[in-house]
């Protein structure tokens, strides 16, 4: 049984909660937040509460931890509990720059740490369909992968909390909303060479990085792609999709959170999936991860996004925000 305290207990905690609940491996030992109050919203929990991150690690007999606090405070977050922690799980992005990225990716290695990141994206159904068809070149030569990420945050949204929409602790669009969406590009069709980038603040008024994003891409492999990233979309969310075409077919993964096999077409006739979609922000891939989790602690052969996959996208984040100036 794994021990799991987690860290911070805002939108996405009753995620990793239900994911963790339809895993018989672990068990919820304890939960600090810096509010007492957010705790109390969650209803009776039979954990331990803390207020303390030190504290809750020296007092609880802890297998892994699990980070869901704002992204700015990821790495601090980190070095509070490495030293005593074995495993840790930690939200998308694994930090908000490069620096404090490699550090933490550094420091895992050094203390031996087994560190993984939340890419819950990569357990969709659709594309775990779309990696096998790449994986056996069924589309052939790829030539143009296409993210498109068209959501709805008003100023209610980023108001929910002090953190949201700064700089700082959010990160902007690629960060906050878009950091499974970039993952899911370089996942599917390999690294980045060059980016052009172009960003700007258009309707949202109460934050202080931009609304929309759009960059050029080209990939080593030497095709070219796009990235559209937005959140001021009005009057609600519109898709979270990822187009691949190649010389030998075309596939579209759309919905919300690309969980929908929109287009799936070949010369040859490979039979499409049947998979139902789930209409969720957040996508139904936390259960999966966690069991991926367990395999990696167990020493099994997994697919668990690692430290490196984690420190990868931060870096080309930064890449793409870089390319915009």
């Amino acid at each position: 049984m794994i021990n799991i305290g987690i860290i911070g207990c805002g939108r996405i905690f009753n995620k990793h909660l239900s994911a963790i609940k339809k895993n018989k491996n672990f068990n919820l030992s304890a939960i600090c937040d810096v509010d007492a109050n957010a705790f109390k919203k969650l209803g009776k929990l039979d954990v331990n509460f803390y207020l303390d991150i030190t504290k809750m690690v020296n007092n609880e007999n802890l297998d892994m931890v699990t980070i869901l606090t704002p992204s700015g405070l990821h790495y601090k977050n980190f070095l509070k509990v490495n030293q005593s922690v074995k495993n840790i799980l930690i939200e998308k992005p694994l930090t908000t720059n490069s620096t404090h990225a490699k550090k933490l990716y550094e420091l895992s290695r050094r203390n031996k740490n087994n560190v993984f990141v939340v890419m819950q994206n990569r357990f969709n159904k659709p594309i775990i369909a779309l990696k096998e068809i790449l994986n056996k070149e069924k589309l052939g030569k790829v030539f143009l992968t296409s993210v498109r990420v068209r959501w709805s945050r008003d100023e209610k949204y980023y108001n929910l909390a002090k953190w949201r929409g700064t700089k700082k602790d959010d990160g902007g669009v690629l960060f906050n909303q878009a950091a499974h969406h970039v993952d899911m590009m370089t996942y599917l069709n390999g690294p980045i060479k060059k980016v052009t980038a172009f960003k700007n603040n258009f309707i949202v008024k109460n934050i202080n990085h931009e609304d929309t994003i759009v960059a050029a891409i080209k990939f080593i492999n030497g095709s070219i792609g796009s990235l559209e990233v937005t959140v001021a979309t009005r009057p609600s969310d519109l898709e979270g999709s990822i187009s691949v075409l190649g010389s030998k077919g075309s596939v579209e993964i759309s919905g919300f959170s690309m969980d929908e096999i929109k287009h799936w077409n070949f010369y040859k006739k490979y039979k499409k999936p049947h998979i139902k979609s789930h209409n969720h922000i957040y996508g139904i891939g936390h259960v999966q991860l966690y069991r991926e989790i367990f395999k990696a602690i167990s020493n099994e052969k997994n697919i668990a996004p690692t430290v490196k996959d984690g420190y990868e996208n931060v870096k080309l984040i930064e890449k793409i925000y870089k390319s915009t100036k």
